[in-house]
């Protein structure tokens, strides 16, 4: 199964407007273009507002505030190299306006230079100690950068200033997923929704948690409610399925993931899931359908053709599923399972010396796995090859030494090669855990009746 979590980071819309008292339109002074720029600022024309800072600035070239609600419009604008530049003027001509830095630190973050914005909100933060929205803007850099013990500290600052900000709540909660602590994630999810119960994502990301504990039952209450919050909240619905498919209730996954894939017809992940589904529900057929599709969006994934090979296995369709085992391969060459798998298809069609070679390779890529042995030793036994399938076999056994049939086919391999007592152990073995044709078989070598 493929998993996707999803971590929505809010960037604090606390800005530094300095707003003046209004003013007459017939402006003369800068700061009156200063405050009639406000005035369109409030308004939200943002491209008057520069033209009237821009005026106040040719009036007052150290006119710093003028230059920050420049910077603040251009931001509005989505022209971050040009706020960049307006709040750099604006700190040479005022060293102390913690806003410029935190504004500044805003606008890298937007331009994805969290390391610069990293140094800005730290400034803001030596100079104005109490503005909370640095600490969080901060902690969303560190997120970004990784450093997500840095973040919970910034966050946790953050709520000690502002204790009712649940996203401050919701971003730490995020900074505790990334690092494995899901138990705390769910804490601070919760205390999100209680400060912010119509958010569908703080549903979603702490559904996401209880996925990481295995608490599936209550990963699909949590993306139910996303979904009832925001009906076309294709994630929750994709992951919900996913909780389904781990509940082993494919019925209600397949249902889901078919309508992520109405919201969102171009997603690959949700047709290969949903042909996990239809693959655990017996329906190989669909399965293949739905394979087929995710390799059409993504042809590049091993794990799809993968896949859609073990249902051409299940169908009998062995030239295909070696196809596809063969992609997989030639896409991930260290694909233990596809050589493994494609080993099996082999067997099935009778290529046995093809299908040995397959389970050698898988060998040296995943020597601890017992079933290939168990297989290697059966196209061994099926070429005639017992004393290469006996070592084989034992392999498999000191792996797995409960799965009763590896007994019951060395126990053959021993007969062929006239080792009766040791074939009578491995079929009375096999006999005492279940192997009704290992209880034939030792009866007929011993004559018991």
């Amino acid at each position: 199964m493929k998993k996707r979590i999803y971590s929505l980071l809010v960037l604090t819309s606390l800005f530094a407007l300095v707003l003046l008292p209004a003013i007459p339109a017939t402006a003369q002074t800068a700061e009156e273009w200063y405050n009639t720029g406000n005035d369109y600022f409030r308004a939200g024309e943002h491209a008057k507002a520069i033209e009237c800072y821009t005026t106040a600035i040719e009036l007052d070239p150290k006119y710093a505030t003028a230059y920050g609600n420049r910077g603040l419009a251009y931001v509005s604008l989505g022209n971050y190299d040009l706020a960049v530049a307006d709040y750099t003027r604006a700190i040479k001509l005022d060293p102390k306006y913690a806003k410029a830095y935190y504004n500044r630190g805003n606008a890298y973050c937007n331009l994805g230079k969290y390391d610069l914005a990293v140094t800005d909100y730290t400034r803001a933060i030596k100079l104005d100690p109490n503005l909370a929205a640095a600490y969080y803007n901060r902690g969303l850099a560190y997120l970004n950068l990784g450093k997500y013990d840095l973040a919970v500290a910034d966050f946790t600052k953050s709520i000690e200033l502002d204790p009712k900000d649940a996203t401050a709540y919701f971003n730490r909660g995020t900074a505790y997923n990334s690092l494995g602590k899901y138990d705390l994630a769910v804490t601070d999810y919760t205390k999100s929704i209680e400060l912010d119960p119509k958010d569908a994502t703080a549903y979603f990301n702490r559904g996401t948690a209880y996925n990481s504990l295995g608490k599936y039952d209550l990963a699909v209450t949590d993306y139910t409610r996303a979904v009832e919050l925001d009906p076309k909240y294709v994630e929750a619905r994709y992951n919900r399925g996913n909780a389904y498919l781990n509940l082993g209730k494919y019925d209600l996954a397949v249902a889901d993931y078919t309508k992520s894939i109405e919201l969102d017809p171009k997603d690959a992940t949700a047709y290969y899931n949903r042909g996990l589904a239809y693959k655990n529900l017996g329906k190989d057929n669909l399965a293949v359908a739905d394979y087929t599709k995710s390799i059409e969006l993504d042809p590049k994934d091993a794990t799809a053709y993968y896949n859609r090979g073990t249902s051409y296995n299940s169908l009998g369709k062995y030239d295909l599923s070696v196809a596809d085992f063969t992609r997989a391969i030639e896409l991930d060459p260290k694909y233990a399972k596809a050589y493994r798998n494609r080993g099996v298809a082999y067997s099935k069609s009778g290529k046995y010396d093809l299908a040995v070679a397959d389970y050698a390779k898988a060998i040296s890529l995943d020597p601890g796995y017992a079933g290939t042995y168990y297989n290697r030793g059966n196209a061994y036994h099926e070429l005639g090859q017992n004393d290469l399938a006996i070592p084989d076999y034992t392999k498999a056994i000191s792996l797995d030494p409960g799965y009763a049939w590896t007994y019951y086919n060395r126990g053959n391999a021993y007969h062929e090669l006239g080792q009766n007592d040791l074939a009578i152990a491995d079929y009375k073995y096999a006999c005492d855990n279940g192997v009704d044709e290992a209880c034939e078989a030792l009866k007929k070598l011993t004559g018991e009746k």
